[in-house]
Protein backbone atom coordinates (compact mmCIF):
# COMPACT_ATOMS: atom_id res chain seq x y z
CA UNK A 1 0.00 0.00 0.00
CA UNK A 2 2.72 2.10 1.01
CA UNK A 3 4.39 1.78 -2.28
CA UNK A 4 0.98 2.21 -4.38
CA UNK A 5 0.47 5.40 -2.51
CA UNK A 6 4.04 6.71 -3.73
CA UNK A 7 3.48 5.77 -6.90
CA UNK A 8 0.39 7.78 -7.01
CA UNK A 9 2.34 10.69 -5.06
CA UNK A 10 4.82 10.80 -8.33
CA UNK A 11 2.40 10.83 -10.72
CA UNK A 12 0.71 13.75 -8.90
CA UNK A 13 4.09 15.98 -8.71
CA UNK A 14 4.95 15.22 -12.18
CA UNK A 15 1.43 16.04 -13.44
CA UNK A 16 1.83 19.27 -11.46
CA UNK A 17 5.24 19.72 -13.38
CA UNK A 18 3.91 19.48 -16.60
CA UNK A 19 0.93 22.43 -15.50
CA UNK A 20 3.49 24.58 -14.66
CA UNK A 21 5.33 23.97 -18.22
CA UNK A 22 1.84 24.60 -20.25
CA UNK A 23 1.63 27.54 -18.09
CA UNK A 24 5.00 28.95 -18.67
CA UNK A 25 4.30 28.02 -22.62
CA UNK A 26 1.28 29.72 -22.81
CA UNK A 27 2.44 33.11 -21.01
CA UNK A 28 5.64 33.33 -23.22
CA UNK A 29 3.54 32.86 -26.44
CA UNK A 30 1.43 35.62 -24.90
CA UNK A 31 4.34 38.05 -24.71
CA UNK A 32 5.24 37.29 -27.87
CA UNK A 33 1.73 37.81 -29.57
CA UNK A 34 1.87 41.21 -27.71
CA UNK A 35 5.49 42.02 -28.59
CA UNK A 36 4.35 40.93 -32.49
CA UNK A 37 1.41 43.16 -32.33
CA UNK A 38 3.77 46.20 -31.28
CA UNK A 39 5.24 48.64 -33.74
CA UNK A 40 7.66 50.44 -31.42
CA UNK A 41 11.29 49.77 -32.25
CA UNK A 42 13.26 50.29 -29.39
CA UNK A 43 15.64 53.21 -28.99
CA UNK A 44 19.29 51.74 -29.97
CA UNK A 45 21.90 54.03 -28.84
CA UNK A 46 24.15 55.67 -31.31
CA UNK A 47 27.70 54.68 -30.58
CA UNK A 48 30.95 56.29 -32.22
CA UNK A 49 31.61 60.02 -32.88
CA UNK A 50 28.71 62.40 -32.38
CA UNK A 51 29.72 65.15 -34.60
CA UNK A 52 26.69 67.66 -34.77
CA UNK A 53 27.55 71.14 -33.45
CA UNK A 54 29.03 74.02 -33.72
CA UNK A 55 33.11 73.74 -34.61
CA UNK A 56 35.94 75.91 -34.37
CA UNK A 57 38.87 75.18 -37.02
CA UNK A 58 42.44 75.95 -37.02
CA UNK A 59 44.09 75.14 -40.13
CA UNK A 60 48.09 75.11 -40.91
CA UNK A 61 49.22 77.63 -44.05
CA UNK A 62 51.44 76.07 -46.74
CA UNK A 63 55.54 76.34 -46.33
CA UNK A 64 55.37 78.30 -49.40
CA UNK A 65 52.72 80.92 -47.98
CA UNK A 66 51.38 81.08 -51.44
CA UNK A 67 47.73 81.39 -49.51
CA UNK A 68 47.19 81.97 -45.90
CA UNK A 69 43.72 80.81 -44.13
CA UNK A 70 41.51 78.69 -44.86
CA UNK A 71 38.49 77.11 -42.69
CA UNK A 72 37.45 79.12 -39.64
CA UNK A 73 34.27 77.74 -37.85
CA UNK A 74 30.94 76.92 -38.79
CA UNK A 75 27.73 74.07 -37.63
CA UNK A 76 27.67 70.30 -38.67
CA UNK A 77 25.45 67.93 -38.77
CA UNK A 78 25.92 64.17 -38.33
CA UNK A 79 23.07 61.41 -39.85
CA UNK A 80 24.04 57.64 -38.89
CA UNK A 81 27.61 57.47 -40.76
CA UNK A 82 26.99 60.97 -43.04
CA UNK A 83 28.26 64.58 -42.45
CA UNK A 84 27.45 67.55 -44.16
CA UNK A 85 26.94 71.32 -42.88
CA UNK A 86 28.99 74.63 -43.75
CA UNK A 87 31.94 76.56 -42.46
CA UNK A 88 33.07 80.26 -42.58
CA UNK A 89 36.15 80.39 -44.53
CA UNK A 90 38.71 82.99 -45.45
CA UNK A 91 41.72 82.96 -47.89
CA UNK A 92 44.42 85.61 -48.35
CA UNK A 93 46.79 85.59 -51.02
CA UNK A 94 50.44 85.76 -51.41
CA UNK A 95 49.73 89.74 -51.10
CA UNK A 96 48.10 89.13 -47.65
CA UNK A 97 44.88 90.87 -48.94
CA UNK A 98 41.98 88.66 -48.46
CA UNK A 99 40.97 87.07 -52.55
CA UNK A 100 38.08 84.75 -51.23
CA UNK A 101 35.95 84.56 -48.08
CA UNK A 102 32.12 83.34 -47.73
CA UNK A 103 30.37 79.85 -46.25
CA UNK A 104 31.89 76.42 -47.49
CA UNK A 105 29.45 73.72 -47.60
CA UNK A 106 30.14 70.12 -45.72
CA UNK A 107 29.96 66.79 -47.10
CA UNK A 108 31.46 63.70 -45.83
CA UNK A 109 31.66 60.52 -43.80
CA UNK A 110 32.68 58.54 -40.05
CA UNK A 111 34.09 55.52 -40.16
CA UNK A 112 34.67 54.44 -36.41
CA UNK A 113 36.37 56.77 -34.92
CA UNK A 114 37.55 58.17 -38.65
CA UNK A 115 36.07 61.39 -40.42
CA UNK A 116 36.68 62.56 -43.97
CA UNK A 117 34.86 65.23 -46.05
CA UNK A 118 35.28 68.00 -48.43
CA UNK A 119 34.47 71.47 -48.64
CA UNK A 120 34.20 73.82 -51.89
CA UNK A 121 35.33 76.99 -50.80
CA UNK A 122 34.75 78.95 -53.87
CA UNK A 123 36.75 77.24 -56.90
CA UNK A 124 39.28 75.55 -54.07
CA UNK A 125 38.51 72.46 -52.84
CA UNK A 126 39.74 71.27 -49.25
CA UNK A 127 39.72 67.63 -48.39
CA UNK A 128 39.81 66.65 -44.92
CA UNK A 129 40.79 63.48 -42.91
CA UNK A 130 41.43 63.37 -39.20
CA UNK A 131 40.31 61.03 -36.05
CA UNK A 132 37.73 62.31 -33.67
CA UNK A 133 39.05 62.31 -29.77
CA UNK A 134 36.67 59.69 -27.94
CA UNK A 135 35.22 62.62 -25.93
CA UNK A 136 33.95 64.14 -29.02
CA UNK A 137 35.68 66.95 -28.13
CA UNK A 138 38.64 67.61 -30.88
CA UNK A 139 39.78 65.98 -34.57
CA UNK A 140 43.20 66.07 -35.79
CA UNK A 141 44.63 65.12 -39.08
CA UNK A 142 45.66 66.53 -42.43
CA UNK A 143 43.90 68.34 -45.28
CA UNK A 144 44.82 68.90 -49.22
CA UNK A 145 43.79 71.61 -51.43
CA UNK A 146 43.49 72.20 -55.30
CA UNK A 147 44.39 75.11 -56.77
CA UNK A 148 41.96 78.28 -56.78
CA UNK A 149 40.79 81.72 -58.57
CA UNK A 150 38.76 84.86 -58.19
CA UNK A 151 38.02 86.73 -60.85
CA UNK A 152 40.66 84.98 -62.66
CA UNK A 153 43.41 85.89 -60.50
CA UNK A 154 44.85 82.87 -58.41
CA UNK A 155 43.71 82.68 -55.05
CA UNK A 156 44.72 79.64 -53.21
CA UNK A 157 47.54 76.99 -53.91
CA UNK A 158 47.30 73.07 -54.72
CA UNK A 159 48.60 71.61 -51.27
CA UNK A 160 48.87 67.73 -49.67
CA UNK A 161 49.55 66.52 -46.03
CA UNK A 162 48.77 70.04 -44.24
CA UNK A 163 47.67 69.85 -40.39
CA UNK A 164 44.10 70.80 -39.20
CA UNK A 165 42.81 70.78 -35.66
CA UNK A 166 38.75 71.04 -34.73
CA UNK A 167 37.42 72.30 -31.22
CA UNK A 168 33.97 71.76 -30.33
CA UNK A 169 32.07 74.72 -29.40
CA UNK A 170 29.58 74.45 -26.98
CA UNK A 171 26.27 76.19 -27.39
CA UNK A 172 26.03 80.16 -26.05
CA UNK A 173 23.14 79.51 -24.05
CA UNK A 174 22.25 80.21 -20.20
CA UNK A 175 22.50 83.09 -17.64
CA UNK A 176 25.12 85.84 -17.80
CA UNK A 177 27.60 87.44 -14.83
CA UNK A 178 30.58 89.68 -16.31
CA UNK A 179 31.23 92.75 -16.50
CA UNK A 180 32.34 96.17 -19.28
CA UNK A 181 36.14 97.33 -18.39
CA UNK A 182 36.42 100.64 -20.08
CA UNK A 183 39.52 101.22 -22.50
CA UNK A 184 38.53 104.66 -23.50
CA UNK A 185 35.95 106.99 -25.33
CA UNK A 186 34.84 110.11 -24.97
CA UNK A 187 32.98 109.94 -21.65
CA UNK A 188 35.38 109.83 -19.72
CA UNK A 189 34.84 106.05 -18.37
CA UNK A 190 38.49 104.37 -19.10
CA UNK A 191 39.47 101.66 -16.73
CA UNK A 192 36.30 101.83 -14.87
CA UNK A 193 34.58 98.29 -14.49
CA UNK A 194 30.77 98.00 -14.61
CA UNK A 195 28.85 94.57 -13.71
CA UNK A 196 26.26 93.40 -16.02
CA UNK A 197 24.23 90.56 -15.65
CA UNK A 198 21.45 88.42 -17.88
CA UNK A 199 20.71 85.74 -20.11
CA UNK A 200 21.64 84.27 -24.18
CA UNK A 201 20.63 81.94 -26.32
CA UNK A 202 21.52 80.20 -29.43
CA UNK A 203 19.24 78.81 -31.87
CA UNK A 204 19.15 75.36 -33.37
CA UNK A 205 21.85 73.87 -35.42
CA UNK A 206 20.43 73.62 -38.70
CA UNK A 207 23.54 72.96 -40.67
CA UNK A 208 24.76 76.61 -41.69
CA UNK A 209 27.78 78.24 -41.23
CA UNK A 210 26.44 80.72 -38.29
CA UNK A 211 23.46 80.56 -35.99
CA UNK A 212 21.61 83.25 -34.54
CA UNK A 213 22.04 84.62 -30.79
CA UNK A 214 19.82 86.34 -28.48
CA UNK A 215 19.29 87.91 -24.75
CA UNK A 216 19.33 90.67 -22.98
CA UNK A 217 22.25 92.40 -20.63
CA UNK A 218 21.28 94.99 -17.58
CA UNK A 219 23.62 97.17 -15.36
CA UNK A 220 20.87 97.22 -12.91
CA UNK A 221 21.83 96.37 -9.59
CA UNK A 222 19.60 94.10 -8.13
CA UNK A 223 19.71 96.01 -4.58
CA UNK A 224 19.63 99.38 -5.13
CA UNK A 225 17.89 98.53 -8.70
CA UNK A 226 19.80 101.88 -10.12
CA UNK A 227 21.64 101.24 -13.08
CA UNK A 228 25.92 101.26 -12.63
CA UNK A 229 26.56 102.45 -15.77
CA UNK A 230 26.11 105.61 -17.16
CA UNK A 231 25.82 104.58 -20.82
CA UNK A 232 22.49 103.05 -20.76
CA UNK A 233 20.50 100.35 -18.44
CA UNK A 234 19.66 97.60 -20.25
CA UNK A 235 19.87 96.17 -23.81
CA UNK A 236 18.77 93.72 -25.94
CA UNK A 237 21.31 91.68 -27.95
CA UNK A 238 20.68 90.00 -31.41
CA UNK A 239 23.86 88.47 -33.48
CA UNK A 240 25.48 85.35 -34.48
CA UNK A 241 28.00 82.58 -33.48
CA UNK A 242 30.44 81.23 -36.18
CA UNK A 243 32.81 78.91 -34.46
CA UNK A 244 33.81 80.53 -31.48
CA UNK A 245 33.73 83.58 -32.92
CA UNK A 246 31.03 85.90 -31.80
CA UNK A 247 29.05 89.35 -33.12
CA UNK A 248 26.43 90.96 -31.44
CA UNK A 249 24.22 94.04 -32.10
CA UNK A 250 22.92 95.81 -28.33
CA UNK A 251 19.79 97.62 -28.66
CA UNK A 252 17.72 99.80 -26.81
CA UNK A 253 14.23 100.02 -25.26
CA UNK A 254 13.00 101.73 -28.51
CA UNK A 255 14.80 99.01 -30.84
CA UNK A 256 17.66 101.39 -32.16
CA UNK A 257 21.20 100.07 -32.33
CA UNK A 258 23.07 101.88 -29.36
CA UNK A 259 26.31 99.21 -29.98
CA UNK A 260 27.83 96.26 -30.65
CA UNK A 261 29.73 93.38 -29.15
CA UNK A 262 32.34 91.92 -31.19
CA UNK A 263 33.49 92.42 -34.89
CA UNK A 264 34.61 96.46 -34.42
CA UNK A 265 38.46 95.58 -35.34
CA UNK A 266 39.09 92.57 -37.31
CA UNK A 267 41.92 92.00 -35.59
CA UNK A 268 40.32 92.26 -32.07
CA UNK A 269 37.38 89.59 -32.00
CA UNK A 270 34.84 88.31 -29.05
CA UNK A 271 35.00 84.58 -28.80
CA UNK A 272 33.50 81.87 -26.94
CA UNK A 273 35.83 79.59 -24.84
CA UNK A 274 36.85 77.84 -22.02
CA UNK A 275 38.43 80.41 -19.86
CA UNK A 276 39.29 80.28 -15.70
CA UNK A 277 37.73 76.82 -15.65
CA UNK A 278 34.39 78.35 -17.43
CA UNK A 279 32.58 79.33 -20.39
CA UNK A 280 33.15 82.82 -21.38
CA UNK A 281 32.48 85.18 -23.84
CA UNK A 282 35.64 87.68 -23.56
CA UNK A 283 38.07 89.60 -25.77
CA UNK A 284 41.64 89.79 -25.17
CA UNK A 285 42.68 93.27 -27.05
CA UNK A 286 40.66 96.07 -25.56
CA UNK A 287 37.76 96.61 -28.36
CA UNK A 288 35.24 93.86 -26.99
CA UNK A 289 32.38 96.58 -26.80
CA UNK A 290 31.29 99.81 -27.85
CA UNK A 291 28.59 102.18 -26.85
CA UNK A 292 27.11 105.40 -28.74
CA UNK A 293 24.11 106.55 -26.49
CA UNK A 294 22.37 109.50 -25.84
CA UNK A 295 24.61 110.07 -22.69
CA UNK A 296 27.81 108.58 -24.20
CA UNK A 297 28.07 109.94 -27.47
CA UNK A 298 30.58 109.14 -30.31
CA UNK A 299 31.13 109.49 -33.58
CA UNK A 300 31.16 105.57 -34.83
CA UNK A 301 32.01 102.40 -33.07
CA UNK A 302 35.99 102.77 -33.32
CA UNK A 303 35.46 106.36 -32.29
CA UNK A 304 32.76 105.72 -29.22
CA UNK A 305 31.45 107.16 -26.16
CA UNK A 306 32.40 104.36 -24.32
CA UNK A 307 34.55 100.94 -25.00
CA UNK A 308 36.39 98.25 -23.83
CA UNK A 309 37.16 94.90 -22.65
CA UNK A 310 34.01 92.37 -21.87
CA UNK A 311 34.40 89.59 -19.58
CA UNK A 312 30.95 87.19 -19.96
CA UNK A 313 30.77 84.23 -17.51
CA UNK A 314 28.23 81.57 -19.35
CA UNK A 315 26.44 79.80 -16.72
CA UNK A 316 29.21 80.37 -14.13
CA UNK A 317 29.58 82.87 -11.80
CA UNK A 318 33.26 82.98 -11.11
CA UNK A 319 35.09 82.64 -14.38
CA UNK A 320 34.91 86.21 -15.29
CA UNK A 321 35.54 87.38 -11.29
CA UNK A 322 38.50 89.76 -11.59
CA UNK A 323 41.48 89.21 -8.58
CA UNK A 324 40.24 92.73 -6.91
CA UNK A 325 37.21 94.62 -6.31
CA UNK A 326 36.49 98.33 -5.55
CA UNK A 327 34.04 99.83 -3.73
CA UNK A 328 32.07 101.85 -3.62
CA UNK A 329 32.25 102.06 -7.58
CA UNK A 330 31.86 106.02 -7.74
CA UNK A 331 32.94 108.32 -4.30
CA UNK A 332 31.24 111.35 -4.13
CA UNK A 333 30.81 113.78 -1.27
CA UNK A 334 27.95 115.56 -0.23
CA UNK A 335 28.33 119.07 -0.18
CA UNK A 336 30.08 120.47 2.27
CA UNK A 337 30.34 123.71 4.08
CA UNK A 338 32.97 125.94 2.37
CA UNK A 339 36.70 125.41 4.17
CA UNK A 340 35.91 122.28 5.71
CA UNK A 341 37.35 118.89 5.17
CA UNK A 342 35.80 115.25 5.20
CA UNK A 343 37.01 111.88 4.38
CA UNK A 344 35.52 108.73 3.05
CA UNK A 345 36.92 105.15 2.32
CA UNK A 346 37.41 103.48 -0.91
CA UNK A 347 37.99 99.48 -0.10
CA UNK A 348 40.47 97.29 -2.14
CA UNK A 349 39.73 93.69 -1.66
CA UNK A 350 41.08 90.60 -2.67
CA UNK A 351 39.63 88.06 -4.33
CA UNK A 352 42.05 85.57 -4.72
CA UNK A 353 43.80 82.67 -2.48
CA UNK A 354 46.84 84.01 -3.10
CA UNK A 355 49.19 86.85 -2.75
CA UNK A 356 48.56 89.80 -5.15
CA UNK A 357 52.34 91.28 -4.86
CA UNK A 358 53.56 94.96 -6.32
CA UNK A 359 49.32 96.43 -6.09
CA UNK A 360 49.70 100.23 -6.83
CA UNK A 361 47.40 103.15 -6.11
CA UNK A 362 47.43 106.75 -7.05
CA UNK A 363 45.20 109.51 -7.25
CA UNK A 364 44.46 111.87 -9.73
CA UNK A 365 43.48 115.12 -8.57
CA UNK A 366 41.87 117.07 -11.31
CA UNK A 367 39.76 119.70 -9.15
CA UNK A 368 39.33 123.37 -9.51
CA UNK A 369 41.43 125.84 -7.86
CA UNK A 370 40.33 125.85 -4.38
CA UNK A 371 39.59 122.26 -3.70
CA UNK A 372 41.51 119.08 -2.88
CA UNK A 373 41.42 115.56 -2.85
CA UNK A 374 44.11 113.68 -0.54
CA UNK A 375 44.49 110.17 0.32
CA UNK A 376 44.88 110.03 4.64
CA UNK A 377 45.38 107.18 7.07
CA UNK A 378 45.50 103.98 4.28
CA UNK A 379 45.18 100.76 6.32
CA UNK A 380 44.88 97.00 5.61
CA UNK A 381 42.94 94.58 7.71
CA UNK A 382 43.93 90.73 8.67
CA UNK A 383 42.17 88.25 6.89
CA UNK A 384 40.57 86.12 9.04
CA UNK A 385 40.83 88.05 12.11
CA UNK A 386 37.90 90.68 12.43
CA UNK A 387 39.02 92.05 16.10
CA UNK A 388 42.67 92.58 14.62
CA UNK A 389 44.37 96.25 14.42
CA UNK A 390 44.23 97.20 10.88
CA UNK A 391 48.18 97.61 9.46
CA UNK A 392 49.05 101.44 8.63
CA UNK A 393 50.23 101.44 5.46
CA UNK A 394 52.45 104.54 5.88
CA UNK A 395 53.44 105.37 1.98
CA UNK A 396 50.39 104.12 -0.09
CA UNK A 397 51.31 105.43 -3.05
CA UNK A 398 54.25 102.75 -3.04
CA UNK A 399 53.82 99.12 -4.35
CA UNK A 400 52.29 96.68 -1.51
CA UNK A 401 51.45 93.35 -1.38
CA UNK A 402 47.59 92.28 -1.04
CA UNK A 403 47.12 89.03 1.20
CA UNK A 404 44.49 86.63 0.07
CA UNK A 405 40.70 87.93 1.01
CA UNK A 406 42.45 90.66 2.41
CA UNK A 407 40.54 94.41 2.29
CA UNK A 408 42.80 97.80 2.59
CA UNK A 409 40.91 101.12 3.17
CA UNK A 410 41.73 104.18 1.31
CA UNK A 411 40.49 107.12 3.12
CA UNK A 412 40.08 110.09 1.13
CA UNK A 413 39.66 113.79 2.02
CA UNK A 414 38.13 116.18 0.21
CA UNK A 415 38.72 120.18 0.96
CA UNK A 416 37.19 122.74 -0.58
CA UNK A 417 36.45 126.66 -0.84
CA UNK A 418 33.08 127.90 -1.82
CA UNK A 419 31.49 127.17 -5.11
CA UNK A 420 34.52 125.00 -6.25
CA UNK A 421 34.26 121.53 -7.14
CA UNK A 422 36.42 118.70 -6.86
CA UNK A 423 37.38 116.07 -8.47
CA UNK A 424 39.60 113.30 -9.50
CA UNK A 425 39.98 109.17 -9.71
CA UNK A 426 41.27 106.53 -7.46
CA UNK A 427 43.67 103.68 -9.94
CA UNK A 428 44.31 100.36 -8.52
CA UNK A 429 46.86 98.72 -10.69
CA UNK A 430 46.51 94.97 -10.01
CA UNK A 431 49.41 92.55 -11.23
CA UNK A 432 46.42 90.28 -12.90
CA UNK A 433 43.26 90.78 -14.30
CA UNK A 434 41.11 88.35 -16.30
CA UNK A 435 41.55 90.67 -19.54
CA UNK A 436 43.92 93.07 -20.97
CA UNK A 437 43.79 96.08 -18.56
CA UNK A 438 45.22 95.92 -15.04
CA UNK A 439 44.05 99.23 -14.37
CA UNK A 440 40.53 99.91 -11.76
CA UNK A 441 39.24 103.01 -11.39
CA UNK A 442 36.68 104.84 -8.38
CA UNK A 443 35.99 108.13 -9.59
CA UNK A 444 35.93 111.02 -7.16
CA UNK A 445 33.45 114.52 -6.95
CA UNK A 446 32.68 116.96 -4.61
CA UNK A 447 31.02 120.03 -3.99
CA UNK A 448 31.02 123.04 -1.46
CA UNK A 449 27.74 124.42 -0.91
CA UNK A 450 27.02 127.88 1.44
CA UNK A 451 23.65 126.58 2.37
CA UNK A 452 25.84 123.97 3.97
CA UNK A 453 27.06 125.41 6.58
CA UNK A 454 23.59 126.77 8.08
CA UNK A 455 23.76 126.60 11.95
CA UNK A 456 20.71 124.25 13.68
CA UNK A 457 19.54 128.82 15.23
CA UNK A 458 20.29 129.56 10.85
CA UNK A 459 17.26 126.72 10.34
CA UNK A 460 14.85 128.09 13.41
CA UNK A 461 15.44 131.35 12.18
CA UNK A 462 14.29 131.11 8.56
CA UNK A 463 11.46 129.07 9.86
CA UNK A 464 9.96 131.19 12.62
CA UNK A 465 9.90 134.48 10.51
CA UNK A 466 9.41 137.70 12.91
CA UNK A 467 5.94 138.20 13.84
CA UNK A 468 5.00 134.57 12.87
CA UNK A 469 5.73 132.10 14.87
CA UNK A 470 3.31 129.50 13.74
CA UNK A 471 5.75 127.34 12.24
CA UNK A 472 7.85 127.17 15.67
CA UNK A 473 7.05 123.13 16.22
CA UNK A 474 8.16 122.63 12.34
CA UNK A 475 11.24 124.83 13.16
CA UNK A 476 12.03 122.72 16.49
CA UNK A 477 11.47 119.01 14.14
CA UNK A 478 14.05 120.78 11.31
CA UNK A 479 16.40 122.17 14.08
CA UNK A 480 16.29 117.99 15.44
CA UNK A 481 16.83 116.66 12.32
CA UNK A 482 19.95 119.31 11.04
CA UNK A 483 21.32 117.97 14.72
CA UNK A 484 21.37 114.70 14.10
CA UNK A 485 22.82 114.67 10.42
CA UNK A 486 24.17 118.23 9.48
CA UNK A 487 23.86 117.27 5.81
CA UNK A 488 19.49 117.08 6.29
CA UNK A 489 18.08 120.26 5.55
CA UNK A 490 14.58 120.81 4.41
CA UNK A 491 14.16 122.66 1.19
CA UNK A 492 10.95 123.58 1.95
CA UNK A 493 12.16 125.27 4.99
CA UNK A 494 15.02 127.27 3.80
CA UNK A 495 12.69 128.72 1.04
CA UNK A 496 9.91 129.84 3.94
Amino acid sequence: MLRQSNKKSSQMKHKGHGGGRCLWILSLVAILMVCGCSNHVPDVPQFGPQLSGNWQFTVANPPDQSFVGGLQGGFLVQNNNSLFGSVAFSISGSSASVCNSGSAPITGTISGQNVTFTAAAGTQTFTFTGSVSTDNSTIVGTYSSTAGTTNGTACGTAQTNLAWTANFVPPLVGAIQGSFHSTGGNSGLMNQQFPVTGLISQAENSGESSAVVTGTLTFVDPVSLVSVYPCIDTVTVNGRITGNTVTLQLMGSDGATVGQIGGILPSQPVTFDRFHGGNVLHDMAGMGYAFNTQTCPGASLVQAGDFGNICLGIATSSACSQPISLSPAALIFPPQAPGATSALPIYVQSNTLSTLSGITVTLANTSTAGSSLAIVGATCDMPGDPVAVPTPLPQPEEPFDLLAGQTCAFPVSFTSSAGAAGSGILSVTSPASVDTDKVFAVPISGTASATANLSCNDIAQVACVPGSCSLLNEARRQKALVESNRWAIASKVVLW
